[in-house]
Order: structure tokens, then C-alpha cells, then sequence
């Protein structure tokens, strides 16, 4: 703990609770948790997204999450009640690994105690988009000081570290990694906020140290943008947000559920039909979206995707209606906006294209 916040320039604070398990325990607790909170069945959601293409079928099953969550996850610090859970992955404990992670969620327990993690995403992530872009700074802020703490472990002075290539490097090796996943999507996860909020927050931790993170809780990206963009230095997406009209869905089709997948979502979209740099282009360009899933009541099969999408220019929209129109679904496009519609079992979503 007091390593912990030496790296970050804070005061430490006493050792919350730490509960050990196995993985077999582990996957036991998300069990328990996912039957307490089991998600809908059907999910349409999961199909809007398989019909996507950044997901694949049942990547949203109770079995897939565990079975990601239990690979994935060596540590969790829970803001609710305050304690961390350490998963056994069998490494010894003397190692980097697992002493790196219990450095990484005291990084969290001392940002709780600071900002009140509960409150910071309740308040600002609403969406896909905003969670990536939230999550991206007390993500981005433990697995920086994760990082600097590892290389000491492997007996490396941190201060001779090129720490701006080390987070150019591995976001670009984490990217590629994402999209060559079949569930993108789900991989962005463990991805996002971690490898492209380190590269993020390092910006501002190595010319403003913990005040300027402590800028960044206090005024977060709005948008996973803004730290999709942040290569060299912190990026802003603070424009205000576009209005989408909800389309008129005729009976018997009702909205299931709506997001915001950001450029973040519509790059993984776009990387499924078009040149990285041609994808890339288009989904910096986004100004705002809105994702629609509707379904028709007592049906399991029937889902319809409505995709509402402004671009900052209409070139980007004309490019972004070239390649959507040589893959699948309906489009229509009106100047820098353009709505994607795709449905499940040939039935017609005209209503969807409607001015």
C-alpha cells in the first residue's frame, strides 16, 4: 500500500479487506453473482451486435463471461463494499504478476478514497462510449503505476524507461490483438481502458503528476475518442452532443434497449469491411451515435439494429455509406448523417430509414 501511493504521490491508507481465491472459487462467484443478476433471455442486444459483426453468437452467455472474466481477471477491487479479490492463477507469489496486481487495485482503493469511485461511474458512464472513456482514466492511472511497478521487479529503473514508446507500443499490440478476436466487441474490455488509459493518463501523470489525474477524475473524456486519439498528448472531444430522433417503429416492434457505441464501436464495425486506415478515419470523425435495438414481443428471433451516426463532415458519411452499402442492412444518408438499419428474418425496416 505505502509503495502504492508513493507512486502516485498520495498519502497511503489503511489495507482493505483482500480475499484470495482459486480460479474454480472465482468462477463459483461470478456464478452466483450472474444468477442474482442473470441478463435477459432473449438478448437482443447480443444480436444487434452479432448482426454487427463485433460479436460472435453467445458472446454475451452467462458461460462466456465467466468463462473470459476467469482468464482475464487477477485482481478486482470492488467500490461497493470496499475490498479486494485476488485471483489464484497459480504463479508464485513471489513474482512480478501477482505482487504488480495488488499494487494495481490498491491504485483503486486509494482513488476511492479520493473521488468516490460509485459516484465517478454512476454519474458518467451511461453508454459503451462513456464507460470506455471513464473507465479510462482509473484504469489507465493503476495499470500506469502497474507498470512502473513491474519494471522494478524485473530490476529496471523506471526513470531510464522510454515510458512514452513502452504506451505507444503496447496499445498498438493490444489493438491488434482486439481485432483480430472474433467477439471484438467483448475483448475491447480488457483492452480500452487499460493499455490506450495508461497511454492516456501518462500524458498528464508525467508533465502534471497526480494533480493533473486528479483534473482527469474531475473532468473526464467524454467520449472513448478522445482517448483514442491521444497518441502524443491529451486529446479533447468535448463538443456537444448531436440529437437523434427515435424512429417511429410501427407495431409490433417495441425498443428493447439503446446505447452509444462511440468511434471506438464504429472503428470495430468498420475494420469488418473496409482498410484499417480507411475505418480508423471515419470513426475519429464521429460526432455522436445512437444504437437502437428493437424486437417484437413473445418473439426470440426478431431483432432490428437502428445505427444513427453524425460525422463532423460529409465526406466522412459519404465514405462510411460506400462501404456499409456493399456489405449488409438498409441505409440512408442526409448530408453528415447516416442510419444503418439491420434486421433479422427479411422483415422490412423502411421505418427505420424514414426522415
Amino acid at each position: 500500500m505505502e509503495l502504492a501511493a508513493c507512486l502516485r504521490g498520495s498519502e497511503p491508507m489503511a489495507v482493505p479487506p483482500i480475499t484470495s481465491m482459486t480460479k474454480a472459487e472465482f468462477a463459483d462467484f461470478l456464478n452466483q453473482g450472474l444468477a442474482e443478476n442473470p441478463p435477459p433471455d432473449p438478448n437482443h442486444f447480443e444480436t444487434a451486435l452479432t448482426l454487427l459483426g463485433v460479436l460472435e453468437p453467445g458472446g454475451l452467455s452467462p458461460q462466456a463471461r465467466v468463462e473470459d472474466d476467469i482468464e482475464f481477471i487477477w485482481g478486482l477491487y470492488r467500490y461497493t463494499e470496499k475490498d479486494i479479490i485476488i485471483v489464484d492463477h497459480g504463479v508464485p507469489s513471489d513474482e512480478p504478476e501477482p505482487n504488480s496486481v495488488l499494487v494495481h487495485e490498491f491504485v483503486h482503493a486509494l482513488q476511492d478514497a479520493d473521488v468516490d469511485l460509485a459516484r465517478y461511474f454512476e454519474e458518467r458512464s451511461t453508454s459503451y462510449d462513456t464507460y470506455l472513456a471513464t473507465a479510462s482514466v482509473s484504469e489507465g492511472e493503476a495499470r500506469l503505476h502497474q507498470s512502473r511497478f513491474w519494471s522494478s521487479l524485473l530490476g529496471l529503473d523506471p526513470s531510464a524507461i522510454d515510458w512514452d514508446e513502452h504506451f505507444r507500443e503496447t496499445a498498438r499490440y493490444g489493438e491488434e490483438w482486439v481485432l483480430e478476436q472474433a467477439s471484438p466487441y467483448t475483448a475491447t474490455y480488457g483492452f480500452f481502458p487499460y493499455e490506450l488509459g495508461a497511454r492516456y493518463v501518462h500524458h498528464v501523470f508525467r508533465d502534471e503528476g497526480l494533480a493533473g489525474v486528479d483534473a482527469l477524475f474531475a473532468s473526464p473524456p467524454q467520449r472513448a475518442v478522445a482517448v483514442m486519439t491521444s497518441e502524443a498528448a491529451i486529446e479533447t472531444a468535448d463538443w456537444p452532443a448531436p440529437e437523434f430522433p427515435e424512429p417511429s417503429a410501427p407495431e409490433p416492434w417495441v425498443l428493447f434497449t439503446q446505447t452509444e457505441l462511440g468511434a471506438w464501436g464504429s472503428y470495430l464495425h468498420l475494420y469488418r469491411i473496409a482498410s484499417p486506415e480507411a475505418a480508423r478515419a471515419a470513426a475519429t470523425d464521429l460526432r455522436g451515435d445512437r444504437l437502437g435495438v428493437y424486437a417484437i414481443a413473445d418473439s426470440r428471433t426478431d431483432t432490428a439494429v437502428v445505427w444513427q451516426l453524425e460525422f463532423g463532415s460529409e465526406a466522412s458519411a459519404v465514405a462510411v455509406e460506400t462501404l456499409v452499402r456493399r456489405s449488409q442492412g438498409s441505409l440512408a444518408r442526409d448530408a453528415n448523417r447516416v442510419v444503418l438499419a439491420v434486421v433479422t428474418g427479411g422483415r422490412s425496416v423502411d421505418w427505420a430509414l424514414a426522415p
